[in-house]
């Protein structure tokens, strides 16, 4: 048995192994470079629900088009890591399809927010019912990627009859 408040061996590591793991989360953090977010816009909805194209901005929606789950719209000075984004066109007609078709993630409300860099500074537009993305910013290269949350991979309902 051992003195009241003593440490034992095992504690010892395992209060050690968390120390490391968290500088090790911190040191990981820092590495990743600058990060931006999104800051949520009465605005941006408006202008959104109103069909209205930003001239100038680039257009990408994220996911298929017949139900796309983010769209985006960026500012020209910046280039969007285009992995997961399929650029298109932005009409009137164009952005009510989409937005029609925009996936209803757990009945929230679509929003339109800022895309925000790390220095507050705006890079564009966001538009969907998803709660967050990571926003990265190259400054050098003057890229922005955006990767949103992916709640329609943990939501089963989407898939029945689809196949």
């Amino acid at each position: 048995m051992h003195p009241k408040g003593h440490v034992t061996d095992k504690k010892a590591a395992l209060m050690a192994a968390c120390g490391v793991l968290l500088v090790v989360l911190f040191l990981a953090a820092c590495a990743s470079g600058p990060h931006g977010g999104l800051q949520r816009s009465v605005e941006v909805t408006q202008r959104f629900q109103t069909y209205t194209a930003v001239s100038d901005y680039r257009y990408y929606h994220s996911g298929w088009s017949n139900n796309p789950y983010v769209i985006v719209a960026i500012n020209p000075e910046y280039t969007l890591k285009d992995r997961l984004w399929t650029p298109f066109t932005p009409s009137s007609e164009t952005l009510q399809e989409l937005m029609n078709a925009l996936y209803n993630y757990r009945n929230l409300a679509p929003y339109g927010a800022y895309i925000m860099d790390h220095r507050g500074q705006r890079v564009g537009f966001w538009y969907s019912a998803i709660q967050w993305a990571t926003v990265k910013i190259d400054d050098q290269a003057n890229t922005v990627d955006i990767l949103p949350d992916t709640p329609y991979l943990r939501d089963e309902r989407r898939f029945i009859g689809r196949f």
